[in-house]
């Protein structure tokens, strides 16, 4: 019984094993692509890889019929444009774009209100709070969601920013500004969820123009310029396993090019705020995620032209900008947003004392648990 059990096992995985490479040469030649990057060096592996059968489906898919082989985590929309998908990780965000989710607006307030908590910490010290909503693509580029799906007039979005208002919660709302920049030109990547460093940019600069006016005072800002490259696609693109298929210039993206004095990086586990000694770096984009989880990152820069010190409470899209606070303000530490909650929080804040606290969050998190501050 078991003997003949082996060898139906053995029967399929000598099959498999024979047929897949004869799967992905077919896929390749039906497609007519070539894939880049690390495959690119050893051919032979893409003969067995099951990734490779799927990226080449994906891509056969996308391009013959607009579908997504992975539609909870990326929609296919129009004009080159990959949209983030619905699935739980990424907190219905399709489905708040077009309206189809939309909380009470008791609930909406009361996250409001979770949000004014931290501005009342910031106040108690004197400093500065701002909220700064970083729009999803679909908020922007809503003209090219797939076939069928359009965003609603209003949305939670709107919802949250009126619920703001009316408790006087200082928020910047970037997507009037980015809309009309798309216009000219292309201010987020097309594989990617994110937005590109020319569309950070713009957000950055009307960030510093608000927290200006928060201030009443001049906050200067060093003048850059912004030097376009090629770049690999984006994690959309990733989700699919399509990158290396889309070759090694499938975005744009940008450098920036800005001159600057010394800028040092330290670090510290985010309980214990024990920095270490602060390192020369080459003013590089920092993120909040993946390694620097559970961390505050700290840049020190002597000579930017603002003395301020920031605490930037943020998520992946504070990444692109990095190098502009770098640059211009004397001290800039950045948390992940959702790894600080109730006394956490509110002891960071106090043992920080900074003078601008800026809450910068994706537009899909509005609406998430609130910050645990009583």
């Amino acid at each position: 019984m078991y003997r003949g059990r082996f060898i139906i096992f053995l029967m399929i995985g000598m099959a498999l094993f024979f047929t897949l490479p004869m799967i992905n040469i077919v896929a390749s030649l039906v497609t007519g692509v070539e894939r880049e990057g690390e495959e690119q060096s050893d051919p032979w592996r893409n003969l067995w890889s099951a990734d490779f059968s799927e990226g080449t489906l994906s891509f056969f898919m996308m391009r013959c019929c607009n579908k997504s082989m992975q539609p909870g985590r990326v929609y296919i929309g129009r004009g080159g444009f990959l949209f983030l998908g619905n699935g739980n990780d990424f907190e219905n965000v399709m489905d708040k774009t077009t309206g189809r989710v939309r909380p009470p607006m008791e609930e909406v307030d009361r996250w409001t209100q979770s949000v004014g908590k931290i501005r009342d910490i910031v106040d108690a010290q004197d400093g500065v709070f701002a909220m700064v909503i970083a729009p999803n693509k679909h908020s922007i580029y809503s003209q090219y969601l797939p076939k069928g799906l359009s965003a609603a007039d209003r949305n939670v979005t709107d919802d949250f920013i009126d619920s703001a208002r009316r408790h006087e919660l200082p928020i910047l709302d970037l997507r009037p500004l980015l809309r009309k920049a798309s216009e000219e030109t292309q201010v987020y990547f097309n594989t990617d969820t994110h937005w590109n460093p020319l569309g950070a940019s713009i957000a950055f600069d009307q960030t510093m123009e608000f927290i200006e006016a928060l201030h009443g005072f001049d906050m200067p800002v060093l003048s850059y310029g912004i030097r376009p490259v090629g770049r690999v696609a984006g994690d959309l693109a990733n989700f699919l396993k399509i990158e290396n298929i889309l070759g090694a210039k499938a975005e744009q993206t940008h450098i920036y090019e800005i001159e600057t004095g010394p800028i040092c990086l330290s670090k510290t586990d985010l309980k214990l705020l024990d920095f270490e000694p602060c390192n020369d770096f080459n003013n590089r984009r920092l993120s909040v995620g993946g390694e620097s989880l559970g961390q505050i990152l700290m840049t020190k820069a002597a000579t930017a032209p603002n003395p301020q010190t920031v605490l930037m409470l943020c998520d992946s899209f504070c990444f692109a900008a990095s190098p502009l606070f770098n640059a211009n303000f004397q001290t800039v530490y950045r948390v992940d947003w959702s790894q600080m909650k109730g006394e956490l929080l509110r002891s960071t804040i106090e043992r920080l004392q900074p003078d601008i606290v800026v809450l910068h969050m994706i537009e899909r998190h509005l609406w998430e648990p609130d910050f645990g501050l009583e």
